[in-house]
């Protein structure tokens, strides 16, 4: 199983510095990280992203790989006009809202403050989350917090989106 981690900042400092724990924690085996990216949306709506380098000692699985692609793109693709969930990440999130009515409407709402000018965020795609404690150690930079799991017929089916048979 997989989880989606997206944290908003009003500041770039807070983010930056959550980033920054985000990566420890992947050192300190608190969550094994697929992919993060600091994303930036200026005032402008322009988006600039920088992404974590791949750890050579993870073994990079292309079925988790490439569902993070499709989410991140997703994710970051039109923020200018309102956050829209379309194809098979649609229906994804439709299978969890059957199981919480207010999966998806979280989602996109914190999808919708996050990716707004003027703001930044932390889009981290991980594995082996010990989520309590990537709260705790994430709570203090003040930013809005929001998680969704993926299990793997989730990521086949997000990862065959793009090409990759998971």
């Amino acid at each position: 199983m997989a989880t989606l981690i997206l944290v908003s900042f009003d500041d770039e400092d807070s983010a930056r510095s959550a980033f920054g724990t985000v990566q420890d924690l992947h050192q300190h085996a608190l969550m094994r990280i697929v992919g993060a990216a600091l994303v930036d949306i200026a005032k402008d709506g322009h988006l600039t992203m920088e992404t974590t380098a791949h750890d050579p000692v993870t073994p990079l699985n292309m079925t988790e790989a490439a569902a993070f692609g499709l989410i991140v793109g997703s994710v970051l693709s039109t923020p200018q006009f309102g956050f829209a969930v379309s194809g098979t990440l649609g229906a994804v999130l439709e299978k969890h809202e059957q199981r919480d009515d207010t999966v998806d409407q979280k989602f996109r709402e914190q999808i919708s403050k996050a990716i707004r000018p003027g703001h930044w965020a932390v889009v981290v795609y991980a594995g082996e989350v010990a989520n309590d404690e990537v709260a705790r150690q994430l709570r203090p930079f003040g930013g809005d917090l929001f998680t969704v799991d993926f299990d793997a017929d989730d990521e086949s089916s997000l990862a065959r989106e793009v090409g990759v048979e998971g």
